[in-house]
């Protein structure tokens, strides 16, 4: 990675969230063709005529942002997320001065990542501002984004893996390594079925680089690798107009770089979700 984008990406007003993973607990060797696994997830969601048939879809209600590590405090504010075909807008409102709003959005063609100040996002959005493939390919928010890449693969075209059973948060979980077909290699994106509903409950985004630090050759044993883990996890699922969405939505943001860990927590209750209203450009505009 370049100094620059490293130079970017150690910038920002705020940082993100930590998640932890135990190994393996489930041998490797357990089989499933990644194409019966996405065929089954879509069966989750509900019947295909009433996936296709959904072009827009709004989730309403409020966030907490939660300091974990890096520093303390909380703040609530609303939150929605609004999705058009391809396109969609997150935004959750705070009301603090220095963290007015989080604000994300895809015309389309270009992903939009909002400012905290003048020149100044967080890290969460320093990061997919970085990595906008994140944004541009349908994966944030899963399934309650219209674009979720896994009900259009052929106009995604994705490399997919199925890695077997693992256990994230002491649950089994199918885990299937996503990669897109045009994005930053380095980019490690992995994605998390429920064994018996195959409903899509998390996805990581896993970034290590090397932390080449300028100075004398034998400071070279104190560098360490950046890492860096953009975890969602998806909760509370329910019916709504014959799909099943979640209605909860956890994001956490590690950034573990240089001699500093920072991790926050976004989480987010939507109390409604509307299929198939009209939106106008506007409402998928940062505001």
């Amino acid at each position: 990675m370049s100094g620059l984008k490293r130079a970017i990406l150690n910038t920002g007003l705020l940082t993100i969230a930590l998640i932890a993973f135990s190994s393996p607990a489930f041998p490797k060797d357990t089989k499933m063709d990644p194409n019966d696994l996405v065929t089954r997830h879509l069966q989750s969601i509900g019947p295909q005529e009433k996936l296709a048939a959904r072009k827009t879809c709004v989730s309403e209600g409020s966030g907490t942002l939660k300091m974990l590590t890096g520093g303390t405090g909380s703040l609530t504010g609303p939150a929605v997320f609004l999705s058009d075909g391809d396109k969609f807008r997150f935004n959750m409102t705070l009301n603090f001065t220095d963290y007015p709003a989080e604000q994300f959005a895809f015309d389309g063609v270009n992903a939009q990542i909002g400012y905290i100040q003048p020149g100044r996002r967080t890290r969460l959005g320093q990061f997919l501002y970085l990595y906008n493939g994140i944004i541009k390919e349908g994966l944030l928010g899963g399934v309650l984004s219209t674009a979720w890449p896994l009900t259009q693969l052929e106009k995604r075209n994705p490399k997919l893996q199925y890695r077997g059973l693992t256990k994230i948060e002491g649950k089994p979980l199918h885990e299937l390594k996503y990669q897109m077909k045009k994005g930053d290699s380095a980019l490690n994106i992995y994605l998390y079925f429920e064994p018996d509903t195959f409903r899509h409950v998390a996805t990581i985004y896993r970034l290590v680089q090397p932390n080449q630090l300028a100075g004398r050759p034998e400071d070279s044993s104190s560098q360490r690798e950046n890492r860096f883990e953009l975890y969602e996890r998806f909760e509370d699922f329910r019916e709504v107009e014959g799909l099943t969405l979640p209605f909860h939505w956890i994001i956490h943001f590690t950034s573990d770089a240089g001699t500093k860990t920072t991790i926050t927590e976004w989480n987010l209750s939507f109390e409604k979700i509307t299929i198939n209203q009209p939106l106008d450009a506007k409402a998928l505009a940062i505001q």
